[in-house]
């Protein structure tokens, strides 16, 4: 029995309030049996002579007192304090373990710590069962972030086969080839192959060494060149559609293999100056179709921080039927003419043109995903946001920048890795902080495990914030009650709380005023299955307020853990808060009702500070997307079309935030 007695106040439950929640049996209830006389004589049911007034013991935190230190997880401190018990000591307890102090009151734990906030509740009982409460609150880390520097690889976005090309033309822009086919059929071929061909070193036909035809009976010899009517010239090449168009992901490029339909330029055929015929004809030559088959590398250009799309190799380019029509020739040279200048482009001495075709094609789909590439960017978030402090007060600005720091492309798709940086106006960390806490786990995860058009953001971009925003003075202020409104049940450490219960026009529900400076920076990390953990320590409250409120100096700390809301989008949502564990101390004495009552509505505040923290506090997710551009629309495509992640469902993993939707135009 003494022993459950003992883990009830370990636990931080008031012996009151565990025997009114039924966890302690009560005695003598509905029991008339006379309690046997002790061997004195005098009844074991004589009510104990209660402690003297004012000889409550105290326990009192040497250190560390609000530290920041580089230490490895596992890594041990020594944790020390100072207890004083006028009626004798019975036991003292430090995070839990039982320790003794010595003749000066002092007691001391080497203590393994955790990553981030540590907070080592001390407790002293003395022989009345009085129980002294004190708080060491320390944060350590193996890894930080200096205030300013970027945080490369916190964001990664896979885009998987179906973002890529979901070989589906007839549907609506939901894949990168999609926009590709779109722009090579609104003009972009048709533009690049009349540039190409109004250059004047390029020709479709040069005048031949031998003849290109020999005129029946006659024996004349036929030469021709062949000049291409640009739309300058009132003409101009046109492309019909493309009815086949591929972009497949390989290991280290883009496969795109596409088919263009009735690809017709307008020509001048002239003869040449030792032709035996005279010829000046105008016509057109039309393929039926060209098919093209052509490796693109996406590349990263790290002096520029740009994503930017190369040719590497055209594989091949098949041309079907072509054929040549000069409508006002004489009748008895058109067929010899129009065979010659169809031969010149699908015999064996058009493998040139064939593959200046092939070039123009490719060039041109460099040119769509290069300019594609250039809009990728965090949308979600503007150059400048602003985040609430505690106090409802003027929110700390801050600026946020992003920047590319890799790109690969493999079987399984493309994995782009960027880079953020946050810069909080009025950042002034106290001496002694050694900059943001890195989680131990790491910063790039492997964004190719997760399906669709999915982002995974490092849980550091959480740290990141919430120290910023700590850093500069955001968690500092005078809140309104009025503000610290919980839900109707918070679970809290060893019990249930729920302020609907405790809230009543006959009972004290928490102080009128309240003042807060959380002494160190709040820390955040993954715990997975969609749940994240918060901690704070070093909270230094100052309230004042009717009963156990009035005047009263509270030193506290949390672990919080919340889960997130899968369906909250880009700027996500975290409920069913619970407060996990809840130190504190006070600057006077507390009866065990009161400490009840003060320690009940320090658990709804703490479930407020990480609830306005994530929920209130937190920015929208730096979600990376596509943007069709002025460049693209020359050729039909509407101008400032969102290309990303649509209908994306929230997860939370061990390291990270997972968003995971289809690919497709974002509202």
């Amino acid at each position: 029995m003494m022993a459950f007695l003992s883990n009830i106040r370990s636990a931080g439950l008031p012996l009151v309030l565990a025997a009114a929640l039924g966890l302690v049996p009560t005695v003598g209830c509905g029991d008339d049996t006379e309690p046997p006389a002790t061997d004195s004589g005098v009844d074991s049911t004589t009510t104990p002579p209660p402690p003297p007034p004012g000889s409550e013991p105290l326990a009192t935190c040497i250190g560390p007192v609000d530290a920041i230190m580089d230490l490895a997880v596992g890594a041990t401190v020594e944790v020390s304090a100072k207890v004083e018990a006028p009626n004798g000591v019975e036991s003292v307890t430090i995070g839990g373990t039982a320790v003794t102090p010595d003749a000066e009151g002092i007691v001391k734990l080497d203590y393994a710590v955790q990553w981030g906030v540590n907070n080592v509740a001390i407790e002293v009982t003395d022989t009345f069962g009085q129980v002294g409460h004190g708080v060491c609150s320390f944060l350590t880390s193996e890894g930080w972030l200096a205030d300013g520097e970027w945080l490369d690889g916190s964001v990664t976005t896979h885009l998987d086969l179906l973002a890529i090309d979901d070989e589906d033309p007839a549907d609506e822009l939901d894949s990168l080839n999609d926009l590709i086919r779109d722009v090579l059929e609104g003009g972009l071929l048709a533009a690049a192959l009349d540039r190409q061909y109004s250059r004047p070193d390029v020709d479709i036909k040069a005048c031949p060494s031998t003849c290109d035809a020999t005129v029946p009976f006659t024996g004349q010899c036929v030469k021709t060149e062949v000049e291409y009517l640009s739309v300058a010239m009132g003409a101009g090449a046109t492309v019909g559609a493309i009815t086949a168009s591929r972009l497949i992901p390989q290991d280290g490029y883009l496969q795109y293999v596409a088919t263009a339909q009735d690809v017709t330029l307008p020509i001048r055929l002239i003869s040449c100056s030792d032709s035996d015929v005279a010829l000046d004809e105008v016509g057109t030559v039309t393929i039926t179709e060209v098919t093209i088959d052509q490796n693109v590398r996406l590349e990263l250009d790290t002096a520029e921080a740009m994503l930017v799309a190369r040719p590497d190799m055209v594989n091949d380019v098949v041309v079907g039927t072509v054929t040549a029509d000069f409508p006002d020739s004489d009748p008895a040279l058109a067929s010899l003419i129009e065979a010659a200048v169809a031969d010149s482009i699908s015999g064996t001495d058009g493998a040139a043109v064939r593959a200046a075709i092939g070039g123009y094609l490719m060039n041109e789909v460099v040119t769509v995903l290069d300019e594609l590439l250039s809009t990728f960017d965090v949308r979600t978030l503007g150059a400048g946001f602003g985040m609430p402090g505690i106090d409802g007060s003027t929110p700390t600005s801050f600026d946020f920048g992003s920047h590319y720091v890799s790109v690969d492309v493999s079987v399984t798709g493309i994995v782009f890795g960027l880079g953020t940086q946050y810069l909080a106006d009025g950042l002034a960390p106290p001496a002694g902080d050694l900059g943001t806490p890195m989680t131990p786990t790491p910063v790039v995860a492997d964004a190719s495990t997760v399906a669709g058009a999915s982002h995974l953001v490092s849980d550091k971009v959480t740290n990141l914030l919430l120290h910023s925003h700590w850093g500069a003075g955001g968690f500092t202020g005078i809140v309104g009650p009025s503000m610290i409104v919980g839900p109707s049940m918070i679970v809290g450490p060893s019990m249930i709380v729920g302020p609907s219960m405790i809230v009543g026009p006959s009972m004290i529900v928490g102080p009128s005023m309240i003042s807060a400076d959380v002494g160190l920076p709040p820390t955040a990390h993954g715990m997975g299955e969609g749940q994240v953990g918060v901690s704070w320590g070093g909270v230094e409250l100052a309230l004042d307020g009717a009963g156990a409120f009035a005047n009263l100096g509270v030193r506290m700390g949390a672990t919080t853990v919340a889960t997130i809301d899968a369906a909250s989008g880009d700027d996500p949502g975290f409920g069913d808060i619970a407060v996990t564990d809840l130190a504190f101390t006070t600057d006077r004495p507390l009866s065990e009702a009161e400490r009840t009552e003060v320690g009940q509505w320090l658990v709804v505040f703490s479930w407020w500070l990480t609830s306005y923290s994530l929920n209130e506090g937190g920015p929208a997710l730096p979600l990376p997307s596509f943007e069709t551009n002025a460049a693209l629309a020359t050729y039909g495509v509407e101008v400032g079309l969102e290309l990303g992640t649509v209908n994306g469902t929230l997860h939370h993993t061990e390291s990270h935030v997972a968003v995971t939707g289809a690919f497709g135009q974002r509202p």
